[in-house]
């Protein structure tokens, strides 16, 4: 058969093949583990629906469903914290009083390297959501977030309930 594996031609076209098939892999992998969302999933031994943590409740995939509410938590939590971490996190009335409380603690441990996000509870244009986070040194945090929806219907950060040192 002209072509096939069993030329030398052939041979090396499959093996061209399978080498870059091997190294899109690694790439996607490698990808895939940098962000902190998927590190978070991946620490997790689990197969098909997400388990529940005993502290956070019912894992969330954050970056996936309908509710952009929980992709913005995990992303601000990945994120470098700064000035243009409130600009795109927090609500622009709230950035001095939330930069007063917890603006030593974000400086310190932000970004994560590892994010899970739970189940929330919503009202009406507010959403709260239990967080559990690995900073880089891998200390884990439970953290409690409350986000509002703006006018023009996105999702912005308005309070930190509360950050507890976890062992678990």
């Amino acid at each position: 058969m002209p072509g096939g594996c069993d030329t030398p031609s052939g041979m090396r076209r499959f093996q061209r093949t399978t080498i870059c098939l091997l190294f899109s892999c690694l790439f996607l992998s490698v990808g895939f583990a940098s962000d902190p969302i998927a590190r978070g999933l991946l620490a997790l031994p689990w197969e098909g629906v997400l388990p529940k943590d005993e502290r956070i409740g019912q894992i969330v995939d954050a970056r996936q469903g309908n509710n952009d509410g929980y992709s913005l938590v995990a992303e601000a939590f990945g994120s470098e914290f700064g000035p243009e971490w409130f600009d795109r996190y927090v609500d622009g009335q709230l950035h001095a009083s939330i930069n007063r409380v917890h603006g030593a603690f974000l400086a310190e441990r932000l970004p994560f390297s590892a994010v899970m996000v739970g189940r929330g509870t919503s009202t009406e244009g507010m959403l709260s959501l239990p967080l559990k986070a690995v900073d880089g040194d891998g200390v884990v945090f439970l953290l409690h977030v409350v986000l509002s929806r703006t006018a023009a219907g996105n999702w912005v950060l308005v309070a930190i309930g509360s950050i507890e040192r976890s062992t678990l």
